[in-house]
């Protein structure tokens, strides 16, 4: 494994002034190049080694072995193309002249790098971001030879002293951190020929941190209680109640809960790798959980309809919290269901994709964050608000990806007088979401009126899912405007919330 050890900075202009913001960040990737993995593969899956080959690294995350512009790009792989090899003419893209340069000129003349394998499959890469002269998603494609895999596999993963070098060389106390961070923009502020740059654009870097105090609490664990303040015997039932913090969270594990799957899966060995490497590390009260099948054809609709029927009439009125195996890749099939388990049972629920269970060598790494996500919904707050506050719309708005390649805004929004659903609203967008949740808002707001005509509308709360410090920027000017200027034109109020990760530090 190689580490690669360096610093993330976000320059953005906003309409509000200029935001910097800086971190430490850190990279594993394998020696390994691509086709040397391919390789491995192919001896140890002769006569299948083209599917294996696609099934593992479809999806994967590379980084090319050489830079440009001082950086190594990084890209995900779409799919491994073995109807194309270096001496393959590079496909046209839509609207251009037929190409007659190959992958080898192109990669020797232009990039200065040297093919030596020219049986080697491509690598096809689509550039979401970069769309063609048709509006879609431009197709790139990257040699095998020239890319290392980045991250660890299910086997690193496993080894404990690696993970604790990992530790090491990637972590640093805050303290530290801290220093190394001012210690770089001390030494930018002194480049001359940095500075020089900035100064003719009109800018300067002054070197002073911004001191706050700050106090880190344990998390608020949340308690089931009935109308009469005792434990719901039916946890469909009651209203959720935040307790004081308490450092231990062992408390916290829920008395009952379940695994949804469809028969035609195995869930026996994901469950168990869920349970030994994730949920009992953490919370050793958590008991094994009742599995609950469904019948489901492997296609067609009748497959969500019955995991549908099973949520509603087979799991147990007493779970407190529920596993969902979707048979479906499709976002807002788990929105939907997500959104029964949370308003109508007031139960939290984690949904986990069918192709990901039943996928033994990435096992370990599914599972750790599953269970990861897991733990954080049961023992952490959820977005809450108290119920009382007349002519107030309060929105949750998250992100996702449909089955189709679609991105998609999905926003929920409740009345702020009682909690009662008002409007769910999913909309695609493609590039910039800004006008999608414009759009979705005024959707929302006009289901309120129609709910609630006697009870002007005066404000609304959006509470947005987490983001990088790097989005704030792109989020002020894409997002929050749009919402401002949806809100001026309803003549209402904004509070806009959106909560803060920290992912910079991968290993």
């Amino acid at each position: 494994l190689t580490i690669s050890n360096g610093v993330r900075l976000a320059l953005h202009p906003t309409q509000r002034g200029l935001l910097l913001n800086c971190d430490l960040s850190s990279r594993v990737t394998r020696t390994c190049t691509v086709l040397q993995e391919i390789a491995r593969i192919a001896k140890a899956f002769p006569g299948n080694e083209k599917a294996v080959t696609s099934e593992e690294l479809t999806g994967t995350l590379c980084a090319t072995t050489y830079s440009q512009d001082r950086k190594r790009q990084t890209f995900k792989v779409k799919a491994v193309r073995y109807d194309l090899n270096p001496n393959s003419v590079i496909p046209s893209r839509p609207g251009q002249a037929p190409q007659k340069t190959t992958f080898k000129q192109y990669i020797e003349t232009r990039l200065h790098e040297k093919i030596t394998d020219l049986k080697q499959p491509m690598l096809e890469v689509e550039l979401s971001k970069e769309l063609d002269k048709d509006g879609k998603p431009l197709i790139v494609y990257f040699a095998p030879e020239l890319a290392n895999i980045v991250g660890q596999s299910d086997a690193m993963r496993r080894n404990g002293p690696l993970q604790q070098t990992l530790k090491r060389q990637c972590l640093m106390p805050p303290t530290n951190r801290f220093n190394k961070i001012f210690a770089l923009m001390s030494n930018l502020a002194k480049d001359t020929a940095f500075t020089g740059f900035l100064k003719s654009w009109g800018m300067e870097i002054i070197p002073k941190c911004v001191n706050v105090n700050a106090t880190v609490l344990p998390p608020p664990t949340l308690k089931n209680r009935g109308g009469n303040g005792e434990m719901a015997q039916n946890a469909r039932n009651h209203s959720w109640l935040v307790s004081q913090p308490i450092v231990d969270d062992k408390k916290a594990a829920p008395k009952h809960w379940t695994v949804l799957y469809p028969d035609f899966v195995d869930c026996r060995a994901f469950v168990d790798s869920l349970m030994r490497n994730t949920i009992n590390k953490v919370s050793t009260r958590w008991p094994e959980p009742e599995l609950v099948p469904y019948t489901a054809p492997r296609v067609g609709p009748a497959r969500l309809t019955n995991l549908a029927r099973a949520l509603e009439n087979d799991v147990d009125a007493n779970t407190q919290f529920v596993l969902m195996v979707l048979p479906s890749t499709d976002e807002d099939v788990y929105l939907k269901f997500k959104t029964e388990t949370l308003q109508n049972w007031s139960i939290p629920s984690q949904g986990v994709l069918v192709k990901n269970v039943t996928n033994e060598k990435n096992l370990l790494n599914v599972s750790s964050r599953v269970g990861g996500q897991m733990l954080v919904k049961w023992g952490s707050l959820l977005w809450s608000t108290p119920a009382g506050e007349q002519g107030t719309l309060i929105c949750g708005l998250d992100f996702a990806t449909s089955s189709r390649g679609e991105e998609v805004v999905a926003l929920s929004a409740v009345s702020g007088s009682d909690l009662s659903p008002v409007k769910d609203v999913t909309e695609t967008y493609r590039g910039k979401a800004g006008a999608a949740i414009a759009k979705a808002i005024g959707k929302a707001v006009d289901s309120y009126k129609k709910k609630y005509p006697s009870i002007p509308l005066k404000s609304i709360i959006v509470y947005r899912s987490g983001m990088d410090e790097g989005d704030v920027p792109r989020i002020i000017d894409e997002e929050v405007l749009h919402l401002q200027a949806a809100c001026a034109k309803q003549k209402v109020n904004l509070c806009f919330l959106a909560s803060l990760k920290r992912s910079h530090a991968r290993f």
